[in-house]
């Protein structure tokens, strides 16, 4: 999980209000960050009001008898009652929260102060080699235009051969100021790609590889041994869990998802359609798959996959099934009546064949059954399972969803198309 929720107020530099609005800032990320957060002298004058992280429904009046309310202003008669507690103003320990990081993405902190409204933050060091050592800032502008002005500075007035300038997602990475930035060896990096939290532990992510990977091309410095020995390739396996690789990344998802399977096949021939029945073939090896007593409710065969998509049997045949059960039903009156048991035997076996073949008409309800909606059906449940697959990956690895999405065209007939993405290797 990455720190998507705690960069967006960083960003505009908050980093004063009461545990509500950190709580509901932070959402699911609140039981982490809540141990950069610490009780101040000050109380807060207005108290959250809609579940909306910052905003300020209630102003807060503190009455002589030590009692403490929230009012709101537009309805007076709407009003909170809170204590000291709900009203004490938390600070986010940014100085904390700078060891944190640099000890997660192996930086050298920096031991400077960090003051209330400072916005552009010495963080530390990247020493890639010994004898190397590269800074690293933490940029907070929450307005646009001031931020361009600090980078306009840094690029007028840059005295090192290179600086990471890390800001907390890349809302002001626009109109060229990033390319910009580039060419004077400033290089962003947003902080909510590059960290991410697994099992309450702060992690890097692998983009954090791929930024220093960068940086170093950009400084023309080789790259150090800890980078030169990532793995290169795509790849797409199967090792009891889905293993996949792209773009120098790694991640791995539970083996029993289908929507990887149906994928894989797809971008083994790619630009090659491959309709959805043989699609599911192929990838589970037997037309069955149970999967239209799963769909529908009822029991079915594979082949009902490969007629038209009109009823399994028109009226006419219905009628001249009708007709030879009736027939047989007085032909087994005569054969019990001469008690003929190889006749009635014969008789038995025809009867149910029928009846089997009437059966496989109707669906669960006794409604004429639609092979074309059995198509249909499975092109549904393909195309569900390669959606859950993606969005499963959305935010581990979203390059590697970015590109699947363009790529794999689902229908009737589906194929992976890629514009770009490299050779792949499977397993």
């Amino acid at each position: 999980m990455r720190l998507q929720h705690f960069c967006q107020p960083i960003q505009w530099g908050i980093l004063f209000h009461v545990l509500l609005q950190w709580r509901r800032s932070f959402r699911d990320e609140y039981d982490f960050m809540s141990q950069f957060l610490l009780p101040t002298d000050e109380l807060a004058t207005d108290y959250p009001g809609k579940d909306v992280p910052w905003d300020t429904g209630y102003r807060i009046v503190i009455h002589k008898n030590g009692t403490i309310v929230g009012i709101d202003d537009e309805d007076c008669t709407n009003r909170l009652t809170l204590t000291k507690a709900d009203i004490i103003q938390y600070r986010f320990d940014l100085k904390r929260f700078r060891r944190e990081t640099c000890e997660c993405l192996g930086l050298k902190p920096d031991s400077g102060d960090i003051k209330p409204l400072d916005r552009v933050i010495p963080w530390g060091v990247w020493e890639p080699e010994k004898g190397t050592a590269f800074p690293v800032t933490l940029f907070l502008h929450g307005f646009y235009d001031r931020f361009k002005e600090t980078i306009l500075e840094r690029v007028l007035n840059r005295a090192t051969t290179g600086e990471i300038i890390l800001t907390p997602t890349r809302n002001h990475w626009k109109d060229g100021l990033d390319e910009l930035a580039r060419k004077n060896n400033l290089l962003f990096v947003p902080l909510d790609e590059i960290l991410q939290l697994e099992d309450g532990k702060l992690l890097p992510t692998p983009e954090w590889d791929e930024y220093l990977t960068a940086f170093c091309k950009m400084v023309e410095m080789d790259l150090p041994s800890q980078l030169r020995s990532k793995p290169q390739g795509n790849l797409f396996a199967k090792r009891g869990e889905w293993v996949f690789r792209f773009s120098g990344r790694d991640i791995t998802l539970n083996g029993n998802l289908q929507g990887p399977a149906f994928i894989r096949r797809l971008m083994m021939t790619p630009n090659q359609e491959i309709h959805v029945e043989q699609l599911w073939k192929e990838v589970f090896g037997t037309g069955d798959g149970n999967f239209a007593q799963i769909e529908s409710g009822a029991e079915g065969e594979w082949d009902s996959f490969l007629s038209s998509g009109d009823d399994m049997l028109d009226d006419a045949g219905k009628s001249d099934y009708q007709k030879r059960l009736l027939q047989l039903h007085w032909d087994r009156a005569e054969a019990e009546s001469v008690n003929d048991t190889a006749w009635l035997e014969r008789i038995d076996a025809e009867t149910g064949a029928i009846s089997d073949q009437l059966l496989k008409t109707v669906d669960g309800k006794g409604r004429p059954r639609k092979v074309g909606n059995e198509r249909d059906k499975l092109r549904k449940r393909i195309s569900r399972n390669i959606t859950f697959f993606l969005d499963k990956i959305r935010l581990p690895h979203r390059e590697l969803t970015d590109h699947l999405e363009k790529s794999v065209v689902m229908g009737e007939y589906m194929v992976y198309r890629p514009d770009k993405g490299g050779e792949w290797s499977f397993e």
